[in-house]
C-alpha cells in the first residue's frame, strides 16, 4: 500500500485519510519483586497492536460518512493503513468531537489487532418448529452438534424441541 492510498476497514474507504494514525506495539512483561532486593521478569510475548488516531469528514454529508464508519463496528475485519501491512482488527472505539464548524466533523478512533480471521460468511439461521431439537437440525444441515450448542447458548437443552420461531444460528 502506498502513501497516496486510502485507509480502509471492511468495506468502508475513508474519503480522507485520518490526520493522525498511531500504531502501538509492545510486549506483555511481568515484574515480580523477590527476596533480597532481586526482581524476576517474565516475558509473556507480544501484545496485540492498537491503531488509534483522529481525522475529519468534510461536506454536507459529513454526518452520513461518520454513520457509515460507525456501522462497520462489530466483528473482525481487514484494516488497511497506508504504508503498513494489512491486519485483522476489531473496531473498538469511535468518538465524535463536536466543533462549531459547519460541514466538518472531527472523530477519534481505535482498532485492536485480532488473531481471528475475518468472517466473510454471512450468519445463517433457521427457526424452531416445536418438533425438532438441535440434534435434528445438526443432522439435517450437516453441522457439528458441538458447534450448534456453542452458537446457540440460549437453547438450554439440545435434546429438547426448539420453541416455534426461536432463532437457531448455524454459523
Amino acid at each position: 500500500m502506498s502513501a497516496d492510498e486510502k485507509m480502509k476497514f471492511k468495506d468502508f474507504i475513508f474519503p480522507v485519510n485520518p490526520s493522525v494514525i498511531t500504531i502501538a506495539a509492545g510486549r506483555r512483561i511481568c515484574r515480580q519483586e523477590c527476596a533480597y532486593g532481586t526482581t524476576d521478569i517474565g516475558d509473556f510475548g507480544e501484545r496485540l497492536r492498537v491503531v488509534s488516531g483522529e481525522g475529519e469528514f468534510f461536506g454536507q454529508d459529513c454526518m452520513e460518512q461518520f454513520e457509515q464508519l460507525k456501522n462497520t463496528m462489530g466483528g473482525v475485519g481487514r484494516l488497511f493503513i497506508p504504508l503498513q501491512n494489512p491486519m485483522n482488527a476489531v473496531f473498538e472505539k469511535l468518538e465524535l468531537k463536536c466543533e462549531d464548524v459547519e460541514g466538518v466533523i472531527r472523530y477519534v478512533f481505535q482498532f485492536v489487532e485480532s488473531r481471528e480471521k475475518e468472517n466473510h460468511a454471512p450468519v445463517q439461521t433457521l427457526y424452531g418448529n416445536e418438533i425438532d431439537c438441535l440434534w435434528d437440525y445438526a443432522d439435517r444441515t450437516g453441522t457439528d452438534i458441538d458447534l450448534l450448542v456453542r452458537l446457540n447458548p440460549h437453547i438450554q437443552r439440545p435434546d429438547r424441541p426448539v420453541r416455534e420461531n426461536e432463532r437457531i444460528y448455524l454459523c
